[in-house]
Order: structure tokens, then sequence, then C-alpha cells
């Protein structure tokens, strides 16, 4: 069993912007399946999709059965092989950070095109945290937003 390494302190604020409703959702960036899980549990969504470039994490989601469909993707690479407003939402926590800022950019422009609703978060502050897992990404400062598509920006 792995070891406890991060939850992220707003998970239930996050739960709570997904519409009880929801009948599909794609996690960005999904790692170990947390936001899955929870909206699995919480929202019964009929669609739920991960996307993470971390084989051992999807392995790890497919192993749990949290998503219905998982895919390994870089996100740097913007082009995401869905339809338009083909999920009702796109969710991307703590993920955006990752990746360069022009990569950023251009995903939330991708996200916005295949979601009606999207929601991103990213940490507020700087923090030191202790490695379990070697990742290809390096960690980037950023400013912490909680993003609703398409007007909505809740800073925290």
């Amino acid at each position: 069993m792995p070891e406890v390494t991060w939850t992220h302190p707003w998970l239930y604020d996050i739960l709570k912007l997904i519409p009880i409703n929801v009948k599909s959702l794609i996690d960005i960036g999904c790692g170990r399946g947390i936001i899955g899980a929870i909206v699995r549990i919480y929202r019964e969504p009929t669609r739920l999709v991960g996307i993470d470039i971390f084989r051992p994490y999807l392995d790890f989601c497919h192993k749990m059965n949290v998503y219905d469909e998982l895919y390994e993707r870089d996100l740097r690479k913007t082009h995401l092989p869905f339809d338009e407003k083909e999920f009702d939402v796109a969710a991307c926590i703590e993920v955006i950070e990752h990746i360069p800022k022009e990569n950023g950019l251009k995903l939330l422009k991708e996200l916005e095109r295949i979601a009606k609703t999207v929601i991103v978060s990213a940490p507020k502050v700087f923090f030191v945290k202790r490695l379990t897992m070697t990742t290809p990404f390096k960690n980037m400062l950023v400013n912490g937003t909680l993003r609703i598509s398409p007007n909505k920006v809740i800073k925290f």
C-alpha cells in the first residue's frame, strides 16, 4: 500500500463545484485518482476519464478501477483526442504548475474546447515536498486559483 504523501486541502471545495448530476468528467493529470475516486463516490458519473503522463500512476488507477478510460498523455502537447464539449467537466487539480507557462495556457484553451465547465487549481505558495517517486516534471511556482469556466475565478 502506498504511503499517503499528498492530499488537497480543498477537496471538499472542489467537489462542491462539480454538479451533482454530472454525466462525464475528465481528470487531467489524474495521478493516483484522488479526484476520480471522490467523483465516482459522490457524483456517480456515467463516464469518468483519467489522463496522466506517469505510467505507474495509470497502472495504479487501472488496478483500483476508478476510471472508465485511462490515457497516457504528455500535457505539454496540447491536442487532446476528444470532441468539442465532449465532457460536462474537465478537472485539472494541482497539475498545471508542472508544465511551462506557454503550454499551460494552450492546455487551458484545449480544456475549454473539450468541456462545458473547467475547474483548475494550483498551489498558492511554494512548498518543499518529500518526493517518493520521480516524475518527468519540474515544479514551478504559481499563485493558486480555482477557475470555473467560462467566467468565474476564485483566488485562494
